[in-house]
């Protein structure tokens, strides 16, 4: 009897110790290591930023976050990459290289600029595994391609909001460095201001760097001389410093990608704001559907992916209701938001 009593306590006890190591307790994404899982299908991201500190890099994560609830997918992530050559670009080809032999089925590269060469050369390595840029990016027509929000959608807001709001019928640009995505915005801001009021001037300046407030003040200062008072800027970066500025010269900003309402209340009439998680879960559903045709994919208001911030009192009912036609209206179609 003892004998069959110790024989089934055994036998229970295993049954329950491969149960919690096949869960696992964790279900946070380590550093340079993935989630224990259930699940087969595997995504890892490259964030170029520090993630304790970087805004633009805690995007991606929140994206990787996304995914892992979603699909309950095996995730991993490696942050604090620089590719400006030498052993950083080493670190990352093998970086790639590791995720490509361990069987991940979608590497997303979390920058649309300086990840392309490394996400290509990874994506030659590895055709069966699916890479995504994060930003402008034509794609392979294979098996690399890119995820991003629409760019046009988010600019001809920006602009039409602008031009609602402006009094001095003068409006600054602010941006960063020129690429396919800036350059889109920025075409597409100008139509929407001009959809308003064709008469409205227009400023645009480049500094070059997303970065660089320095640069960002200096361009800003010199549009405010000129008579601006609304600031429309293209790098979440700028708001740190652009917000005070405007607030102190009694003019207002739109800025992209947060809501910078908290920043300071009384400057900050919106934010387009941009959510990352959603378009990681979009790209994601292409590659476990097997629909993933390495191209620039872009995901806009209708997926729910670019959301107006609230206006708190910023404009009249009658333009927050001429806000939302408008918006409608690209959801639609009726709008040609492209320049």
């Amino acid at each position: 009897m003892k004998k069959k009593i110790t024989v089934l306590f055994f036998f229970i006890f295993s049954i329950n110790f491969v149960i919690s190591c096949s869960v696992g307790p964790n279900n946070n994404a380590e550093k340079g290591n993935s989630t224990k899982t259930i699940n087969s299908f595997k995504v890892a991201t490259i964030l170029p930023g520090k993630l304790k500190n970087d805004g633009w890099s805690q995007g991606g994560y929140a994206g990787l976050l996304a995914i892992q609830k979603e699909f309950g997918a095996t995730i991993s992530y490696q942050d604090n990459i620089d590719v400006s050559g030498g052993k950083s670009t080493q670190f990352l080809d093998k970086k790639l290289q590791e995720y490509g032999a361990s069987g991940y089925d979608f590497i997303i590269g979390h920058d649309g600029g300086e990840l392309i060469k490394p996400l290509e050369k990874a994506a030659k390595q590895f055709p069966r595994t699916k890479f995504a840029a994060v930003g402008g990016y034509a794609g392979n027509n294979i098996n690399f391609g890119a995820i991003s929000f629409d760019t046009s959608e988010a600019g001809y807001l920006a602009g039409a909001i602008a031009a609602i709001s402006s009094k001095t019928h003068k409006i600054a640009l602010i941006n960063g460095p020129k690429n396919p995505d800036t350059r889109d915005f920025t075409q597409s801001t100008v139509k929407g201001i001009k959809s308003i009021n064709s008469s409205i001037e227009i400023f645009t300046e480049w500094t070059g760097d997303f970065r660089d407030g320095e640069k960002a003040k200096a361009s800003a200062t010199k549009t405010i001389k000129l008579g601006a008072d609304i600031l429309v800027l293209n790098s979440s970066y700028f708001a740190e410093v652009l917000i005070p500025l405007a607030k102190s010269a009694h003019i207002k900003a739109i800025t992209l990608f947060n809501d910078q309402y908290d920043a300071n209340p009384s400057t900050v009439i919106t934010s387009l704001v941009v959510k990352y998680p959603q378009i990681y879960i979009q790209g994601a559903t292409l590659v476990k559907q097997g629909r993933w045709e390495g191209k620039q994919y872009r995901f806009g208001l209708k997926e729910g992916v670019i959301e107006i911030a609230p206006f708190r009192g910023h404009l009249t009912p009658d333009q927050e209701e001429k806000v939302n036609l408008l918006k409608q209206n690209i959801i639609l179609g009726k709008i040609n938001v492209s320049s």
